[in-house]
């Protein structure tokens, strides 16, 4: 009767960790600073069938509600100059008065600002780029950009007879020449004739709003512009069936590309604005561009062969300038070069050409885990740039002189350097120096680090004129607010609810142990007061993660599934297997070539590791989503008997059948390098399974898709494989959304390793 009653308490507990965060509280998410800079405005956690919650939050502490309306909440731009501010509050724009702002202009649609040209403003809106002169409101065309071909007349000896045989097609051909060599002005608007980046091409997007916003521009001087133009077709998309809709119909819904589709290059136009004259820039020169990197995996002696395809992201104008920074990257991520680009002639100089045998990690972690920050380089000083690159062995802050081409650490160390900029003078940082989990705010000061924020954890600081303000968080504190003024850092908001306040979250105790090449992996353990001699080993997600950080993780409910788990006297083992984020490139290419095995060995280290700390070898579970669920099988397929059971949730089991960006940076791809293929896919390892299996997966998951899961299941029905199960989840993607598919995954979980780990 008493362990029922238990159960039934721990099932009430499980139901509200998996019901909707709002129980938790309003949790800030997202700070941005208020026009007048008297008050902060925080986009909260909000119920799952509303949009997000915005509160405007005084330096005092006090809240007060915002609506969609409000001024605040759209601020997405302040531009500065001379006398004149200005800011972008969501598709309008308001200049600064004496009496405070005034809108200026609005009703545009939605808006990139692109920068400063003298008075005016510069800004994209769709394909077109725009000046605002705000002395006389005046909107004109700068460039527009069209995904089409230039149209190629007729020619031979009968084209040309009949244009002077037959005046209907000598007047339409007049006409064709006059509309387009035309610039349409009206007032205060002109239009200008199109420019044409080709019908297989449009503008570029990496997916990362500050490469976006930055793939066109032009010159101060309103002379020149630069596109850059990537392919239309990008693989054969895929495609995966809904089953649950309005319609009570089985749809089929496209979805991203397998890995291994051919590639093609991205182009990069310079548009002279007065002769509206595109030069394409011949990057065929670049340095070591034809070797075949991946092609020499199998045959090192590979000859030299075309220009592999590169993609491109500018760093904008350099001040008063035609020249263009613009950082290049090969699509196999084994070269990246940043270089100078003369707008007037196409002409180039190489600053800095980096190779790296494994992959080139472009996309990097913000602070906030909001992968927005690239490695782009950036315009640091009039003849400066920066970047971030673990070329060195840690993702560090590096500085090239454009005239001398000298290259110097800015920021450096066995560290990573996240989200660096210069402000009067200084550059400021966030970086993990203490500890690997621990993310603190720094100011460069007479080359000595000096920390600006304080105590343990992930913290996410910036400037709101003279004041700091701090999104913090610790391993059992969601993000809270700090200020930092008159001398001390204070408090500001918190947000959690009194339900979630109640709870005595417990604080992980933070280790290291040994993998078998001597390393040390660190790791979040969960200890109970009275050990049942179980354990459950959790492995995170990957596209480059961290969680055995010091502050709240991204996987809320794991941790607090970890909670139950630890009041029902599991012991559990959170490890940053290799392949994760924040420990320097030799551990984040650790997995080249060969997913689920040295990040397998951690896992299975950390077996062991449990074993050392008391609990029995035969009683330890193991599981994960995603990349988690993909090692979950490798371990329970290659290492047989080692996990008693597993839970993999939405698992890859087929590399092949995953996306091309990702995971040819790691695997190559199929046609170059089968062999990373085989040796990296569970579904070839499937007859080694022993102990209980349970797969479950969102059947609208356009990510890792329902069909993974479905090919295993058939390979084990083959197989004649028995204690395995599929789970599918009719409505869901890879991220769950209803809290009654968490309850009901994490109901399973809860139950697979009550039944196989406890007596």
């Amino acid at each position: 009767m008493l362990t029922c009653l238990i159960f039934f308490c721990l099932a009430q507990d499980l139901e509200q960790m998996m019901s909707d965060p709002i129980w938790m509280g309003p949790l800030a998410q997202e700070i941005k600073a208020g026009l007048d800079q008297s008050s902060i405005v925080v986009r909260t956690q909000a119920d799952l069938e509303s949009t997000d919650a915005w509160i405007r939050v005084s330096w005092d502490g006090t809240t007060e509600p915002l609506d969609r309306a409000a001024l605040d909440i759209h601020v997405e731009g302040r531009f500065d100059g001379d006398s004149l501010q200005a800011v972008q509050v969501g598709d309008a724009l308001w200049l600064k008065t004496i009496d405070g702002y005034r809108p200026l202009m609005e009703g545009q649609g939605r808006w990139q600002w692109l920068g400063r040209a003298g008075k005016k403003f510069v800004y994209r809106s769709g394909t077109t780029l725009w000046a605002f002169d705000p002395n006389d409101g005046s909107h004109v065309q700068i460039v527009v950009f069209e995904s089409a071909d230039e149209e190629v007349a007729p020619t031979g000896w009968a084209a040309d007879e009949e244009s002077g045989l037959i005046d209907y097609v000598r007047f339409t051909k007049d006409r064709i020449k006059r509309n387009s060599d035309t610039v349409v002005r009206h007032g205060g608007i002109a239009q200008c004739k199109p420019t044409l980046i080709g019908k297989d091409h449009v503008i570029g997007a990496m997916g990362y709003r500050e490469d976006d916003n930055l793939m066109c521009g032009v010159s101060s001087d309103l002379s020149l512009a630069y596109v850059v133009a990537k392919p239309k077709d990008e693989g054969q998309p895929t495609k995966f069936a809904q089953f649950i809709n309005e319609e009570a119909a089985v749809k089929a819904l496209d979805a991203r590309p397998t890995v291994g589709y051919d590639e093609s290059p991205w182009r990069l136009g310079l548009v002279s604005l007065g002769e509206n004259k595109t030069t394409w820039v011949d990057f065929s020169g670049l340095p070591d561009l034809k070797i075949p990197r991946r092609a020499r995996i199998q045959k090192p002696e590979a000859p030299l062969g075309d220009p592999r395809p590169i993609f491109m992201a500018p760093g904008g104008f350099a001040k008063g300038s035609h020249e263009l920074l613009v950082t290049v990257m090969t699509t196999d991520y084994k070269d990246r070069w940043i270089v100078l680009v003369n707008g007037d002639d196409g002409s180039y100089r190489v600053l800095h050409h980096h190779v790296d045998e494994a992959w080139l990690q472009y996309y990097l972690r913000t602070v906030d885990h909001s992968d927005t920050v690239t490695a782009r380089a950036f315009w640091c000083d009039d003849n400066e740039v920066a970047f971030l690159s673990d070329e060195q062995g840690y993702q560090n802050l590096f500085a090239i002189n454009t005239s001398d081409l000298k290259l110097r650490v800015v920021v450096g160390g066995s560290f990573e350097v996240y989200s660096p900029y210069k402000r009067n003078g200084h550059w400021y940082f966030h970086a993990n120096v203490t500890h690997p989990g621990v993310r603190h705010f720094y100011r460069l000061k007479s080359d000595e680090l000096e920390r600006l924020t304080e105590g343990d954890g992930l913290h996410d600081a910036f400037f709101v004129g003279s004041r700091m303000v701090d999104l913090a968080s610790e391993a059992n504190r969601p993000p809270y607010i700090k200020v930092f003024e008159n001398g001390a850092w204070h408090e500001l908001y918190d947000g959690r609810s009194d339900a979630f306040k109640s709870i005595s979250w417990l604080m992980p105790e933070y280790v290291t142990y040994p993998n078998n090449a001597g390393q040390a992996v660190y790791a979040r353990l969960y200890r109970p007061e009275n050990s049942n001699g179980a354990g459950v080993l959790f492995i995170h997600g990957a596209g480059y993660l961290q969680n055995a950080h010091k502050g709240w993780s991204d996987y809320f409910r794991e941790y607090m599934f970890h909670n139950l788990l630890v009041k029902r006297g599991f012991t559990v083992l959170d490890c940053d297997y290799r392949a994760s984020a924040g420990y320097g490139r030799e551990w984040r290419t650790a997995i080249y070539r060969h997913m689920g095995a040295s990040d397998l060995d951690d896992v299975l280290s950390g077996h062991a590791y449990l074993v050392e700390k008391g609990l029995k070898s035969d009683r330890i579970g193991v599981y994960g989503g995603s990349y988690g669920g993909f090692l979950t099988l490798m371990a329970m397929f290659k290492n047989a008997g080692t996990f008693a059971c597993g839970a993999a949730l939405r698992p890859v089991t087929d590399w092949a059948y995953y996306n091309h960006w990702y995971t040819s940076r790691i695997l190559n791809t199929p046609k170059t390098d089968p062999e990373a293929y085989r040796r990296s896919s569970p579904i070839y390892f499937a007859d080694g399974l022993q102990g209980e299996l349970i797969i479950c997966h969102g059947m609208v998951d356009d990510n890792v898709q329902f069909q993974d899961s479905v090919r295993l299941a058939q390979r084990l029905i083959e197989l004649k494989k028995t204690g395995w199960s599929l789970h599918g989840f009719p409505v869901e993607p890879h991220g769950f959304v209803m809290p009654e598919s968490w309850l009901n995954e994490y109901r399973r979980i809860m139950e697979l390793f009550e039944s196989n780990l406890v007596d």
